[in-house]
């Protein structure tokens, strides 16, 4: 997720920026690296800082990037002059999408998620879905539909899946496992038994 837009301040003075981020975040003021978070996993206790000089007169272009790994997303950037005691989130007001603007109205955010990567194999008549991105809700699996009454099962726990075909595609119903109980992190198998495609 990137965020781009046009930040100006309130007064002449050194400017500190801290974010919270859930998993990596960096801060571009004017071109210059302010915050690198990035090679982060989840919240953290102690979030890094930086400080930069901005001239209330000008407004400057800045830059947010965000990722997110697994799951839980949040983003909060914060800002104090140096004469305050306490940081604040960056008001709107304070952001602009466009320089000609005479009030804030945040930031241009782009969003762009990884592409799910599949892998495919089969053995003794079953075929195997290996996926390393954990979908919200339903798993998309471009293949021909099975037959009716084909079993579906995640490797790793018990039970069968429910699953559709539409359009070429086959959903396969996730939603019903909570987050806690998914087995592992990086990649998981659906295993279709005794896989026929159902039109042949």
């Amino acid at each position: 997720m990137t965020w781009t837009g046009f930040i100006q301040t309130e007064i002449l003075e050194p400017y500190f920026f801290e974010a919270e981020a859930d998993d990596g975040l960096r801060l571009w003021i004017d071109d210059e690296l302010v915050l690198d978070n990035w090679a982060s996993s989840g919240p953290q206790a102690e979030q890094p800082s930086g400080s930069i000089r901005l001239d209330p007169n000008r407004r400057y272009p800045i830059r947010v990037e965000y990722e997110e790994g697994i799951q839980n997303a949040s983003a909060r950037l914060y800002w104090r002059s140096r004469g305050a005691e306490e940081r604040t989130v960056v008001p709107q007001a304070r952001l602009f999408t466009d320089m000609a603007l005479e009030e804030g109205d945040g930031l241009t955010g782009l969003y762009r998620s990884e592409e799910r990567y599949l892998a495919y194999t089969q053995r003794a008549g079953d075929l195997y879905a290996i996926f390393f991105q954990w979908p919200d809700g339903e798993l998309a699996l471009p293949i021909p539909a099975p037959t009716s009454g084909t079993r579906f099962e995640l490797l790793g726990m018990e039970g069968d899946l429910s699953w559709r075909s539409e359009d070429g595609v086959v959903y396969v119903d996730l939603s019903t496992i909570p987050f806690r109980e998914i087995p592992g992190l990086w990649a998981w198998t659906i295993r279709v038994n005794d896989y026929v495609d159902g039109g042949e």
